[in-house]
């Protein structure tokens, strides 16, 4: 059986015959799908890559910290923690290195680097930077930057689960409502009305 995918030619027969056998108001949803679902899913990536420094600032704030702990340089904690990073760290991190060891100053790589980063990062890019240039000390720095990204994250999760009733109000409403209706109330109307006597 040929499987339907959205915007090929097995999707297009199915909303013509949506539209011609079926019915305007269903075919119109279906022409519509392929366009909602490519938006969703631009805009899905837009909020992964515009959140994602914020998912994982805490965690890398504190490996770097547990390096520079141990008695490493800033460069060298990490260089020795940078495996067990998450993106998009892990890859801003790995570049400024590659780039250090090229030649170019690791805190100009490192600024080049995170360039494309969301502004969750700065605070970490920033003092890792400086650190690197001045010679600082930065364990209470990066402390301080963990807990303010665990902080924002809870923030951000909150804000998100107050929109969720919100979220779910369409898809209630469009389907599990009509749903209801004709499963509930329906037979009990079509059930009352037949045993009416209307004198016809």
């Amino acid at each position: 059986m040929q499987r339907i995918v959205a915007g090929g030619p097995a999707w297009g027969a199915a909303v013509t015959f949506a539209v011609i056998v079926v019915h305007p108001l269903v075919g119109a949803p279906l022409a519509l799908w392929p366009s909602v679902q490519t938006w969703w899913a631009a805009r899905a990536a837009a909020d992964r890559g515009q959140h994602a420094a914020l998912r994982t600032l805490p965690e890398t704030a504190d490996l770097i910290a547990l390096g520079v702990s141990a008695g490493a340089s800033i460069r060298a904690a990490i260089g020795n923690t940078i495996r067990w990073m998450d993106d998009p760290f892990r890859e801003v991190f790995a570049e400024a290195l590659r780039r250090a060891d090229a030649g170019e100053t690791f805190a100009a790589a490192l600024h080049s680097a995170a360039d494309g980063l969301d502004s969750a990062a700065r605070p970490l890019i920033g003092l890792v930077a400086a650190a690197e240039v001045d010679g600082a000390a930065v364990l209470a720095g990066l402390v301080r930057v963990s807990d303010e990204g665990r902080r924002r994250r809870r923030s951000r999760a909150a804000i998100r689960a107050r929109r969720l009733p919100v979220t779910m109000l369409l898809p209630l409403v469009l389907c599990v409502l009509p749903a209801f209706g004709l499963l509930a109330v329906a037979p009990m109307v079509l059930t009352a009305l037949g045993d009416l006597d209307l004198g016809l």
